[in-house]
């Protein structure tokens, strides 16, 4: 697929940026998992976020540009889709968000809960793990 006149793919180029931007922390190499989960949960960071992976070097002023331009022309959503069809092609970036799904699995699911946010936190991160799941299959 072509962003910005570019040839894009989500390969082990964009993988490896994906874990240096987009990490919850500093050598959690998480990054390609939160992204696949931006699209999952339709966040509105995914696409200028897969564009700034995709496109190494691109400042964020040129992201929001870009982000700008595609809306103004009525292509926005469709972007959004190609994104996430590149998305779901890519083994590398399909293995880490089922290994994703594999530490929530492991560490979350079935705590105790004693309070009815904590209840309510453990419903979203269910449904959130129905939906990663989905996406996988």
């Amino acid at each position: 697929m072509k962003i910005n006149n570019k040839e894009v793919k989500f390969n082990f180029k964009a993988f490896f940026r994906a874990n240096k931007i987009l990490s919850t922390a500093p050598n959690a190499d998480d990054g390609a998992s939160q992204l696949w989960l931006q699209f999952v949960t339709d966040n509105e960071m995914a696409v200028p976020n897969a564009v700034q992976v995709l496109l190494s070097g691109i400042s964020e002023d040129e992201v929001a540009d870009l982000m700008d331009k595609y809306e103004e022309d009525g292509q926005f959503e469709q972007l959004r889709a190609d994104l996430q069809e590149e998305l779901q092609k890519s083994g590398f970036f399909r293995r880490a968000a089922t290994h994703w799904i594999k530490l929530v699995d492991k560490y979350q699911t079935g705590k105790k809960v004693k309070t009815e946010e904590e209840k309510m936190q453990q419903q979203v991160q269910k449904d959130t793990l129905d939906a990663m799941r989905k996406s996988l299959s």
